[in-house]
């Protein structure tokens, strides 16, 4: 399948609305990787779903565990209150989860530190792990 097929084909299964807020705009969704490529996952139709553009950036490279369903067919573009008040939702669910993996990373730093492993060596490990600004923010707190 062409990458233009599986997008279509990932929109029609997912009614062409976002599954983590409902709303609904064919032209502006945007394919999102379940498990992101980055940490190992498929460019598989299983793989994919239909997100917003908010909600795909709010969500990044964070594995969302968290079932996102399939949302029924609607009329327009969705019902605002309900697309804004789960847009804030979802917003909150990755920050937790975002949160999460920066305190483990932090609790790993801490431990690399204990053992005697150089900053530097802790900055490269981290950096195969994370982003360059969490990097920063895990290295000054573990100082």
């Amino acid at each position: 399948m062409t990458n233009t097929e599986t997008r279509q084909a990932v929109l029609n299964r997912d009614n062409c609305r976002c599954r983590a807020c409902g709303f609904s705009d064919s032209l502006t969704m945007e394919i999102d990787h379940i498990v992101p490529r980055s940490q190992g996952g498929s460019n598989d139709i299983d793989n994919l779903q239909a997100l917003c553009s908010f909600c795909n950036n709010t969500k990044a490279d964070i594995e969302y565990n968290h079932h996102l369903p399939i949302r029924e067919a609607c009329d327009g573009f969705g019902d605002q209150v309900s697309v804004t008040e789960q847009r804030l939702m979802f917003r909150q669910h990755i920050a937790e989860i975002r949160q999460q993996r920066i305190d483990i990373l932090t609790d790993r730093a801490r431990e690399w530190k204990a053992e005697g492993m150089r900053a530097l060596t802790i900055r490269k490990r981290l950096n195969k792990q994370t982003t360059s600004g969490i990097v920063q923010e895990i290295l000054e707190t573990i100082r």
